[in-house]
């Protein structure tokens, strides 16, 4: 029996899955290279120049960040547990998009 018109299949939304996750770490990624860089800047924290925000940001996805270099209370470490707390609900998102991709669930 085909599936309605308005239902959608997996077929039809797993090619779209995958680049959206991708996309969504990326935007992620480029906003919280941002905010780190303009925590230093305008909001006292430690100042970044633009490669070390992206550098803080790429690390801090995967919650790697090293909060001895700016201080348990400085807004560059909310910042970057922000971002890992966000970026591990992105991960968990992709992985699942993917295992159902690979093993059809």
């Amino acid at each position: 029996m085909a599936p309605a018109a308005h239902q959608y299949t997996r077929e039809r939304l797993c090619p779209l899955a995958l680049p959206t996750a991708m996309r969504a770490s990326l935007l992620v990624f480029a906003v919280f290279a941002v905010a780190d860089y303009a925590a230093g800047d305008w909001l006292g924290g430690k100042q970044l120049t633009p490669s070390e925000a992206l550098l803080l940001s790429l690390t801090a996805i995967h919650g790697r960040v090293f909060f001895a270099q700016f201080g348990l209370d400085s807004v560059q470490s909310w910042v970057a547990a922000v971002e890992t707390v966000t970026s591990i609900f992105i991960e968990g998102t992709f992985v699942a998009m993917l295992m159902q991709r690979l093993f059809g669930r």
